[in-house]
């Protein structure tokens, strides 16, 4: 005999767990069933709190963003929202600039994108040929947390061997392990695909922008 009251714990125990996945990857499929891209959860801090995102992704392109929860102050985040996700569909990156008035609704955002394409080889720019690159110094600019990070890149032998801060307008003290961090791991990795300093992630973030600046 059918129980119909099993049948609706059974469902909301499976909806739950669905939503319990946190970054888990999910088939996106047409009517007829055909396998057409997956989509991926992830989450970011927002300005209110956590910023929670899906990512849809087909054939290595990334499709479709949909906001699936957030707790951002209606019409000011709204502009952060809709700018970062045009901004990522049209790129194809998440190395896109925040939007202006709402830095940490967009901050939040497209930390929940990378969090979501974190296991997909999506968020890396093309590699820098540094085999190309002519023995000297090189300027570069990147937006850091308070404004425009401008950097000096000396390449010898086809590798970095010393990155310089020329300008900046960052807080003493907060961007200094950002500062060091980043420039010290590239040095090391030979690579601009470093972490960022946790605490200083815009810093992080825009001082790396100006080194690949730099040599690009």
């Amino acid at each position: 005999m059918f129980n119909k009251k099993g049948f609706i714990v059974v469902s909301l125990i499976t909806i739950l767990a669905i939503f319990s996945l946190g970054c888990a990857r999910v088939d996106v499929t047409t009517g007829e069933g055909d396998n057409q891209g997956e989509v991926y959860t992830g989450l970011g801090e927002g300005h209110a709190g956590d910023i929670k995102v899906e990512v849809a992704v087909i054939d290595g392109e990334i499709t479709e963003i949909n906001i699936l929860d957030h707790s951002e102050t209606p019409g000011i985040s709204d502009d952060a929202f809709k700018g970062v996700v045009e901004s990522v569909l049209e790129d194809q990156s998440v190395d896109v600039d925040m939007v202006s008035g709402a830095t940490n609704t967009s901050k939040g955002l497209i930390e929940a994108i990378k969090d979501a394409l974190k296991d997909l080889d999506l968020t890396s720019k093309e590699e820098i040929n540094m085999d190309s690159l002519d023995d000297g110094a090189y300027e570069g600019v990147g937006k850091g947390h308070a404004g425009d990070i401008k950097v000096e890149v000396v390449v010898a032998d086809g590798e970095v061997v010393e990155i310089n801060i020329l300008e900046d307008d960052e807080t003493d003290g907060i961007s200094d392990p950002a500062f060091e961090g980043v420039v010290e791991s590239v040095l090391e990795d030979k690579s601009v695909e470093v972490d960022m300093v946790s605490g200083a992630t815009n810093t992080s973030e825009g001082l790396i922008e100006a080194i690949k600046d730099a040599l690009n």
